[in-house]
């Protein structure tokens, strides 16, 4: 039952499994990379307008952190099928790829890279460099991000 609900919904607001939302400049992908490693929070107001200016719209628990080692979490999946919210990963240092549905996506440098979270997801760092990436949802509006 739940796959047709997903299915549904998903046509409904004409949700990819996956999308490239766009890009950031190297600029704040730089001030993203000096909060993680150092805290300092100084500079997440310019980040964050400068990621909702790209999505046309507000985003919402954002969460950004350093990975020194390699790691692969458990699989994720959101089964809120009342609100339309999109979930998006940004890398701005290191090598990370995500896993929906058996087939892995990498994630580029910078791109703001959307999955689908209403499907199965494993978040995946293979190798030992250090991997800084932020996350953060916002609400899909059909209109603008299908």
């Amino acid at each position: 039952m739940s796959k047709l609900i997903r299915d549904k919904f998903n046509a409904e607001h004409m949700m990819p499994t996956t999308k490239i939302m766009g890009t950031i400049s190297e600029p704040i992908s730089l001030k993203i990379n000096q909060m993680v490693v150092s805290g300092d929070t100084s500079e997440a107001k310019t980040i964050v307008d400068h990621i909702n200016q790209i999505l046309k719209t507000n985003i919402s628990d954002i969460n950004a952190d350093t990975f020194p080692e390699p790691f692969q979490t458990e699989s994720k999946m959101n089964v809120d099928y009342t609100k339309p919210t999109g979930l998006f990963f940004l890398v701005t240092s290191g090598s990370a790829e995500i896993r929906v549905e058996g087939q892995n996506y990498k994630l580029q440098p910078r791109k703001i890279f959307f999955v689908n979270e209403r499907l199965p997801y494993v978040i995946l760092s293979p190798d030992k460099s250090r991997l800084n990436m932020l996350s953060a949802k916002f609400m899909w509006d059909k209109n603008l991000h299908a």
